[in-house]
């Protein structure tokens, strides 16, 4: 049998009708309704971006003014990465549930950048000096396997002593990626056959992510116990859910996202503003939740508003992931080298940090991206 090509009206007739059987008409009326052009690319670029400023300034010392300080803390790269994810991931997962194709994609995007990012660390902190001499093989064996796997969050004793004391923190977020790719199909399962459920277990992690906002199990529970509960799905899957279901909704809310970008941005300033001039701290990656929703709708709604803005600027160079796996490398090298308290510093690691993440996008996550059996960006969309 001919295999219709995606892109074709053929192709998107028939897998829509796929989809409309499998999930039902809405499903299918939402996949047809966002436009294949949008600006997630850009957006996630920026929000990595914010990431490297944050860490640049807090490990380097650098001297920042109030108002500056304000506009970054204030727009968190990771909320915008979860809320993200949960609307491209539940698309593609939504368009073709075949779960080896959706689990090779996912492996795909992920991990040939980050065992790149791999390698790049070790040497980086080997010809720095940063591997204490103490380190045996096994312990090194050990790293490699956690970093390589899904426990990034793991930095052993023996590179305590270079940099900050913790070659890549940033990768805490990459556990938490796959387990929401985990349970993207249990949720999609919930959200179709079981919406009671799915709607209980959604208000159920509203609230747990409401006490991550106040800090509650860092005050209550052992420190082991809320570190390792901040690296799993538990305090971050409300933000996910959320871009799930702006996703699925797609076509009810169309029009409070597209064209209404400069709505949203200015709601979501004047929400900030208002915290500030209460002093109020709600900045950094837990939002408070009423922040958190706006800042979802303001981000899909800047996707959608002059959708060929990402196009123009960088095309479909997607360097962002390789931006936020390579800065705190980038950061520690130059703390080792000795450069810290000025601008110049962060110039030199977001220098380093572009260019690590053009190869990877150019030699790494391009051609892998190519080897995906299916995917959103194949049909003229952003997986």
């Amino acid at each position: 049998m001919e295999k219709l090509h995606p892109c074709s009206k053929t192709g998107m007739a028939s897998q829509e009708k796929q989809i409309k059987n499998r999930w039902g008409p809405a499903a299918a009326y939402s996949q047809h309704a966002f436009p294949k052009t949008n600006n997630f690319d850009l957006i996630r670029l920026v929000a990595a971006m914010q990431v490297v400023f944050v860490h640049a300034v807090e490990h380097l010392n650098l001297p920042i003014n109030g108002t500056l300080h304000a506009i970054i803390y204030n727009l968190p790269g990771v909320p915008i990465f979860f809320v993200i994810s949960g609307f491209l991931i539940s698309a593609s997962y939504v368009r073709n549930d075949d779960i080896w194709n959706y689990l090779t994609n996912r492996a795909l995007r992920i991990f040939p950048a980050l065992w790149g990012c791999l390698a790049v660390s070790f040497l980086s902190a080997w010809l720095l000096g940063g591997i204490s001499q103490s380190a045996r093989i096994a312990d090194i064996g050990l790293w490699f396997l956690a970093q390589s796997t899904f426990l990034q969050f793991y930095n052993p004793d023996f590179l305590r002593g270079y940099g900050i004391g913790v070659l890549n923190g940033s990768l805490w977020t990459i556990p938490v990626e796959i387990q929401f790719y985990i349970l993207t199909p249990i949720v999609i399962y919930l959200y179709f056959r079981l919406r009671l459920a799915f709607t209980s277990l959604f208000i159920v992690f509203l609230g747990i992510n409401s006490l991550n906002s106040f800090s509650f199990f860092d005050d209550h529970l052992p420190r082991l116990v809320a570190a390792l509960i901040g690296v799993t799905f538990l305090p971050w899957l409300a933000l996910f859910l959320i871009g799930v279901l702006i996703q699925l909704n797609y076509h009810r809310v169309r029009f409070l996202l597209e064209g209404r970008a400069l709505w949203w941005i200015v709601g979501y300033t004047g929400m900030i503003s208002l915290t500030l001039l209460l002093n109020i701290d709600i900045s950094g990656n837990r939002l408070l939740l009423p922040w958190s929703v706006v800042l979802a709708f303001t981000t899909c709604s800047r996707a959608f508003t002059r959708k060929d803005t990402s196009q123009s600027l960088i095309g479909r160079n997607d360097i962002s992931y390789g931006v936020y796996i390579y800065h705190m490398l980038a950061i520690n090298a130059v703390i080792s080298l000795g450069f810290v308290f000025n601008w110049w510093a962060m110039l030199l690691a977001l220098g380093i940090t572009l260019f690590c993440s053009t190869v990877s996008w150019a030699f790494i996550e391009e051609p892998a991206l190519r080897l995906k059996p299916t995917s959103l960006r194949k049909s003229g969309r952003v997986d």
